[in-house]
C-alpha cells in the first residue's frame, strides 16, 4: 500500500467517524478507482525521483550528496501528496452522504502559524454545504506544503452550529524546513 493510499484510507475512516459525531450515517465505502490512481501516481513519482537520483549521482559522485540535493523535493512531495490523498478520502465520504442530509456543513480548517499562506489564512473558517466546493479550492491542495483540511459540522435550527468532538488520534506531519 502506498503512502497516498494509506492517507486516503485515513481520510475516509476519520471522516466517517467525524460525520457519525454530528449524527450522519455513511454506508461503508468500497475501494474506489482512486486507490488504483494513487498506486499509479506513486509509481510515476517514484520513477521520476529514481531518474533524478541517477542523474544527481552521476554529477555529484556519491549517494549521500545526491540524496541531500533531492531531500527537500522528496519531503515536499511526500507531505503534499499525503495531504491531497487524505482530503480526497474525505471528499469520497462527503459524496457518499445521502442527499436528504441537508443539515451537514463543512468548515475549512487551516493550521494557522507563520507558514500559513494568505489564501489558506483567509479561507480558515469558511463554511459550505457538505457536498459543495469551497470557493478557494480544495483544502490540502491549494499549494505545495498545504496543511489544510475540513471538518464536518451539523446545523441544528434550535442550537445553531454543532461542532464535532475532536478526534482522539492526531497524525503529525514532518515540519517544513
Amino acid at each position: 500500500m502506498t503512502l497516498r493510499s494509506s492517507s486516503r484510507a485515513i481520510g475516509v475512516s476519520s471522516t466517517v467517524a467525524e460525520l457519525s459525531e454530528v449524527g450522519a450515517v455513511v454506508e461503508s465505502l468500497a475501494p474506489t478507482a482512486a486507490v488504483t490512481r494513487d498506486w499509479l501516481r506513486a509509481k510515476a513519482i517514484t520513477n521520476r525521483f529514481s531518474e533524478r537520483l541517477t542523474k544527481a549521482r552521476a554529477s555529484l559522485g556519491s549517494d549521500s550528496a545526491a540524496l541531500a540535493k533531492l531531500r527537500p523535493d522528496i519531503e515536499r512531495v511526500a507531505v503534499t501528496e499525503s495531504a491531497e490523498a487524505f482530503n480526497g478520502g474525505k471528499a469520497e465520504v462527503a459524496d457518499a452522504v445521502p442527499h436528504q442530509t441537508t443539515s451537514l456543513l463543512k468548515v475549512w480548517d487551516s493550521t494557522l502559524d507563520k507558514m500559513t499562506c494568505p489564501v489558506c489564512f483567509a479561507a480558515d473558517g469558511t463554511i459550505v454545504g457538505i457536498k459543495e466546493s469551497f470557493p478557494q479550492g480544495t483544502p490540502g491542495t491549494v499549494h505545495p506544503w498545504c496543511r489544510c483540511t475540513w471538518q464536518a459540522l451539523r446545523f441544528d435550527e434550535t442550537a445553531g452550529l454543532i461542532e464535532p468532538k475532536p478526534l482522539a488520534a492526531v497524525i503529525p506531519l514532518p515540519a517544513r524546513k
